[in-house]
């Protein structure tokens, strides 16, 4: 019982500093140093680093599984990633469907940057924002949502406990901090279901953080190929067909 009371504490902790404190101390330290929106995002990447190494030390001194390698990649994982694409589609089109019902987290949740610091640009916020997105987050919450509540509770469970109570606390950390809606909820729950299964399956860090990466990517590609297609069309194309005029 002391054992699970204690798993239960680490999972408040680990939330209550991915949610608030790490962002609270990123938003403090920016105003601190008047500095942009790039510096916060920054200090928010260097934050999240620095507690996904403090997590996979805890991890590592409590005897708890932390493996980015499973079993050997095969052909066939990339099943998981058209299943992902399917997903992505069928999410986006609820999302457009349904937007009129989808609420936000009210601003005494969400922590808010001083109006001083958008008003010094947005610099290279965008590509960090994303590097966050695609890097950052799929590796600090597969660490946590997989790797360690699926080896701490319900392991192997025949009635896959493991896969729901993973996909249920990470759709509510979604769901305390993003949206207040029934259908995000969902939506993050289906994932984390997912994902969970893949993880169950294969006992594979490495694949499912590739994936929850891959998935993050997807609303990122249209603009990326814009931007690319449009550089390649002015700067090359165009240049070209007016210097040989």
């Amino acid at each position: 019982m002391t054992k699970f009371l204690k798993a239960i504490l680490s999972i408040t902790l680990f939330e209550f500093f991915d949610l608030f404190v790490l962002e609270l101390a990123a938003v403090g330290i920016t105003t601190l140093f008047n500095g942009s929106a790039s510096l916060f995002i920054c200090i928010q990447m260097a934050l999240r680093i620095l507690l996904i190494l403090v997590l996979v030390l805890w991890m590592k001194k409590k005897g708890i599984l932390v493996s980015f390698y499973g079993s050997k990649w095969k052909w066939s994982y990339l099943f998981y990633f058209l299943l992902v694409i399917l997903y992505s589609m069928v999410s986006k089109w609820v999302i457009t469907t349904f937007q009129d019902q989808i609420v936000f987290a009210p601003e005494t949740v969400l922590i808010k940057l001083p109006d001083s610091v958008y008003l010094k640009g947005l610099g290279i916020s965008i590509i960090l924002d994303f590097a966050v997105s695609i890097i950052i987050a799929p590796i600090s919450e597969e660490l946590f949502y997989r790797s360690y509540l699926m080896n701490c509770f319900f392991k192997n469970n025949r009635f896959h406990f493991d896969i729901l109570l993973s996909a249920f606390l990470f759709s509510a950390a979604h769901f305390v901090y993003r949206f207040r809606d029934p259908i995000m909820l969902t939506d993050y729950f289906i994932f984390g279901v997912f994902i969970a299964a893949v993880y169950k399956k294969h006992r594979d860090l490495r694949l499912v953080i590739i994936l929850h990466a891959f998935y993050n990517f997807l609303p990122y590609w249209k603009p990326i190929w814009i931007f690319v297609y449009n550089y390649i069309y002015w700067h090359f194309l165009v240049w070209r067909s007016y210097c040989f005029k």
